[in-house]
């Protein structure tokens, strides 16, 4: 993900039935194309399971927005910065 700027939409926590968290992140990618597919991406059938779903505003679409779990944002991305308007 180097070289392209992320906006960050929002900050979730989801807590799965066995009543784990999960920290997530709400990314957009401004041309609009969904391009992360580790855990949590639109199609981890493995996580996106219908109580985790009602938690959030998922939607399985090419739309440019993804989740990401904060273990893989702080792994992936090298900067961040905060805008505040």
């Amino acid at each position: 993900m180097f070289g392209h700027a992320y906006s960050v939409l929002n900050t979730y926590t989801v807590v799965d039935a066995k009543g784990i968290s999960s920290r997530l992140f709400l990314i957009r990618n401004p041309w609009g194309k969904d391009t992360y597919n580790g855990p949590w991406n639109d199609a981890d059938s493995s996580n996106w399971v219908a109580a985790n779903t009602k938690q959030v505003p998922y939607v399985n679409k090419d739309d440019g927005t993804f989740f990401m779990d904060v273990n893989d944002f702080t792994k992936l991305f090298s900067e961040f910065y905060i805008g505040y308007f």
